[in-house]
């Protein structure tokens, strides 16, 4: 049942059935929507197309994000619904039995009560899952990046003029209207870093003493104050899995596949 709605919450159904309920060509959309679910994500083929970074991905990110988030949450202990006193007993019982083993072989060590510690465990977080309430319940992607340490997460970008072509191209790609025509010219080219803005400042302030002269850092984009929703429902999120996503002031993401800097010591 957990694993059902885990895979429901992932499935990008409504902006499919949006796509091709609004397409005037249904057929080329479900065609091109089946060939891009049969070669993959990392099987990027020699005769690619432009329409990948337009195709909608079976992948819904946002949700995917979700769900991490409230995983994150779990391991928090956040909310009313976080059974303190069983997680409490469990580590009592289980804590000392896990070390130098496997999941698998710390799965079957005998728990508090008459189940095995993966057994107990899996019931704490199954509970959890099952009971956790977006109107009530943190969610820890819901946090902005960087509250807690120093983290950048990258992701590639099309800005100014590349931007407007993607724009244009996408609703070329969604009425059908080949070719799209998408070449933005290199200079419309950044590497996004999402961030806590003090340490991006830090990372843009280091470029010169440790990449004086290496292309990623010359393009490098800071991106300050999201969640960690919209990073994760970005970076991740790669042509083949997803179309762009437009972050804010017309920016579009096209996933974290970009050469990232040395995040430790850009920041530290």
């Amino acid at each position: 049942m957990l694993i059902g709605n885990i895979l429901v919450e992932m499935i990008n159904i409504e902006e499919i059935l949006r796509l091709l309920l609004n397409s005037p060509n249904p057929v080329y959309h479900i065609n091109d929507f089946i060939y891009g679910a049969q070669i993959g994500a990392g099987n990027l083929p020699a005769d690619w197309k432009e329409d990948i970074f337009f195709r909608t991905g079976l992948i819904d990110f946002s949700g995917w994000a979700t769900i991490v988030g409230k995983v994150a949450s779990f391991y928090a202990g956040y909310g009313i619904i976080y059974n303190r006193k069983g997680m409490n007993a469990w580590l009592t019982a289980c804590a000392e039995k896990s070390v130098g083993l496997s999941w698998d072989e710390f799965y079957f060590q005998r728990g508090s009560g008459l189940l095995t510690c993966g057994n107990e465990f899996v019931k704490l977080f199954s509970h959890y899952q099952q009971n956790f309430k977006d109107w009530r319940d943190t969610n820890r992607a819901h946090e902005k990046i960087g509250t807690y340490r120093p983290v950048l997460v990258a992701t590639s970008l099309v800005v100014d003029d590349g931007a407007d072509a993607w724009f244009a191209a996408d609703a070329k790609y969604r009425n059908a209207d080949l070719p799209l025509n998408f070449t933005p010219s290199l200079d419309d080219f950044r590497i996004g870093y999402f961030g806590r803005e003090e340490d991006l400042n830090k990372a843009q302030a280091n470029l010169n003493q440790y990449y004086p002269n290496r292309f990623h850092a010359q393009r490098f984009f800071p991106i300050a104050g999201e969640t960690w929703q919209r990073v994760l429902s970005s970076s991740p999120a790669e042509p083949f899995l997803s179309s762009g996503v437009i972050l804010a002031n017309n920016v579009v993401s096209l996933g974290g596949w970009a050469d990232p800097l040395d995040g430790g010591k850009t920041v530290g």
